[in-house]
């Protein structure tokens, strides 16, 4: 009975001590996470999102469809050409977005950013 209760005792003496430490990697990961989302939502996207994604697969599909169709075609090219470049340039953004994230938390998780 003594020795559980000294085993006890050391395991509750332990788990005080490591509260902080885990507690304190917590917080830093919650700041880190905070400051990473905020500069990967300022940074203006790469590929230019999904309004230029569409205005891109628009030009694209008029030119192909006009070649092959006319000018039915080119409506027809213009619409399926948008539509499915409206869907790539947001899928691309939001990859973008997510590898800046990625890189900023990582950055400041290493301690390589000052203020956060």
């Amino acid at each position: 009975m003594k020795k559980l209760a000294i085993i006890t005792v050391v395991l509750f003496l332990a788990a005080m001590a490591v509260e902080p430490a885990l507690a304190g990697r917590s917080d830093r990961a919650a700041d880190c996470s905070t400051y990473a989302r905020n500069r990967a939502d300022m940074e203006k996207p790469a590929g230019g999102g999904v309004l230029r994604g569409g205005l891109r697969g628009a030009a694209g599909g008029a030119l192909f469809g006009a070649i092959v169709g006319g000018r039915k075609g080119a409506k027809r090219g213009a619409a399926v050409g948008g539509g499915l470049g409206a869907i790539g340039g947001g899928v691309r953004s939001s990859k973008d977005r997510q590898a800046r994230y990625r890189h900023y938390y990582e950055n400041c998780m290493r301690g390589d950013v000052r203020d956060y």
